[in-house]
């Protein structure tokens, strides 16, 4: 009998240092270490707002009593406007100058001279100005960071119109025009510009690009000089280069229109061009940090000019071109028997080609007039428009941030085997402490440089190696790695647990012999 309790109870022993060994090997699975990380201030994030970033905005006035001042300077302050500035001079210059052009360039200069650098970046300077002639307030904005307001009087009902129609216009969301843009984490970008002659063999097409270049290609490129990068605040770039391409099939052949007295293909027809040539559109950077544009020229065959491009319902398309998304775009030229195209027969296929490439920027903001102001239109990028771009790529990053970090906090909570290491927790608090220091005030490209911060330490976190290797190990695959190991050893120690207690419950007690 005392044989059978020690093999009894060397199996149960088994069986018990078994499970203890089981335990300890997978303890770190059972109950994973996890560092401490603020679960809480993460889910207390809310989506960032363009109204919550600050406001660089200063105002200067002249040509009003002190006696309206004082009440200006209060209502002003209800918009968290604080920067107040009294001038001289420049009611003379806006006398003296001949358009609204003219006098743009007198107040940027005015500009520059008081601050430089960063500072002039997401500063606007707002101008108002005494009129006598006029009996309605005007709001003129110019091309770069200055907008002046003609009022005849600083009254409630003047000051608080134009207030609120500047703190619209900073807020407001750029027109869509169904054209998604590029993302703006390049570090430059390459535009390559084509002249595609479609039948050679019949006329011969050229154009004078450096003096193409140099009236109208160089001065856009130097208007998007200030688009700053969103990772490390500096000049993006932008390097243009050309090429002349022979031979070109068109999608389908053009058809007459008596209508329009030109041959017209449709633009869906149009949008195979691309399917039916092979173009070596290959860009002289191979860089993954760099964005390639692709701008098409198109000169058909001289039997189809003029050729018109038809929309969806079939009337003409304006500017006589279409665009790529994330690509670049197609315009067709049609010069006649010109073979030489100088600037002024490429003046209107180069202003397309500016729009498009707003399109594909997000620069949209001058395409649609604002209601209630008036712009100094030179066809250029604004500078105020590439700070609002600034201002939505702030607003998108700082969202992408708080959305990657509100994502991890949820991951956590639903599987309980997932091991938080110190170090991402600390990067979790890093890109936290980011997302908090957007909406402090400081100069546009600090702020943009905080947000890309943020939003690059938050997505190193969720996208860490140990939180994806554990994310993507299904719980079978432990099954079929444990199961073979402990159950032939489970299986024996069972059985012979089984047989034993068998034996001794049918062994029949012993007759005692008297």
């Amino acid at each position: 009998c005392g044989r059978q309790v020690c093999a009894l109870a060397c199996y149960i022993a088994t069986v018990l240092v078994g499970t203890l060994f089981m335990l300890l090997f997978r303890w770190g699975a059972l109950f994973p270490s996890r560092a401490h990380y603020p679960s809480d201030a993460i889910q207390a994030l809310t989506p960032l707002t363009p109204d919550a970033l600050p406001l660089n905005l200063h105002i200067y006035y002249e040509g009003f009593p002190s006696t309206e001042i004082h009440t200006f300077k209060r209502l002003a302050q209800a918009h968290r406007v604080y920067h107040f500035h009294p001038v001289e001079g420049v009611l003379e210059d806006y006398t003296n100058a001949p358009d609204t052009a003219a006098f743009d360039e007198m107040l940027h200069r005015r500009n520059v001279g008081r601050q430089s650098g960063p500072a002039q970046s997401g500063r606007l300077n707002v101008y108002y100005l005494h009129s006598h002639s006029d009996t309605h307030t005007q709001l003129h904005l110019g091309r770069y960071r200055s907008a002046w307001v003609l009022a005849p009087s600083l009254s409630l009902m003047n000051v608080h119109q134009s207030i609120h129609q500047i703190m619209r216009f900073i807020n407001a969301p750029a027109p869509v025009f169904e054209v998604p843009e590029l993302t703006s984490s390049f570090e430059k970008y390459h535009i390559a510009l084509s002249l595609v002659n479609a039948a050679p063999d019949l006329q011969t097409i050229d154009w004078e690009i450096e003096s193409i270049r140099k009236t109208l290609i160089a001065p856009l490129i130097e208007s998007l000089s200030v688009l700053v990068d969103a990772g490390d605040s500096t000049p993006i770039p932008f390097h243009v280069d050309t090429q002349l391409l022979h031979h070109a099939t068109l999608p389908t052949t053009p058809l007459f229109n008596t209508t329009l007295k030109a041959h017209t293909i449709d633009a869906p027809s149009m949008q195979r061009l691309l399917l039916v040539n092979d173009w070596n559109l290959k860009t002289l950077m191979q860089d993954t940090r760099s964005a390639a544009l692709n701008f098409i020229f198109l000169v058909p065959p001289l039997q189809y000019c003029p050729l018109v491009l038809l929309d969806h319902e079939q009337h003409p398309v304006p500017s006589n071109a279409f665009i790529w998304p994330r690509w670049g775009g197609v315009l067709v030229v049609c010069p006649g028997n010109t073979t030489i195209l100088d600037a002024r027969q490429m003046h209107g296929p180069v202003s397309t080609m500016a729009l498009q490439l707003r399109q594909l920027l997000g620069i949209t903001w001058s395409l649609r007039p604002l209601e209630g102001w008036n712009l100094t239109n030179t066809g250029l990028v604004s500078h105020w428009e590439l700070d609002l771009l600034h201002r939505r790529l702030i607003v998108d990053a700082t969202n992408h941030a708080i959305h990657a970090l509100q994502s991890l906090d949820q991951l956590l909570h639903q599987s309980h085997t997932l091991p938080l290491t110190q170090e991402i927790a600390e990067t979790i608090e890093e890109a936290l402490r980011y997302i908090r220091l957007v909406p402090l005030r400081g100069y546009l490209p600090t702020t943009l440089q905080r947000a890309q911060l943020a939003l690059k330490l938050s997505e190193a976190a969720f996208f860490d190696h140990t939180l994806l290797a554990q994310l993507y190990f299904p719980q079978e695959h432990k099954l079929a790695v444990y199961v073979p190991l402990y159950l032939p050893v489970l299986m024996t120690i069972l059985f012979g647990c089984w047989h034993h207690l068998r034996k001794n419950f049918s062994r029949k007690p012993k007759q005692h012999v008297e």
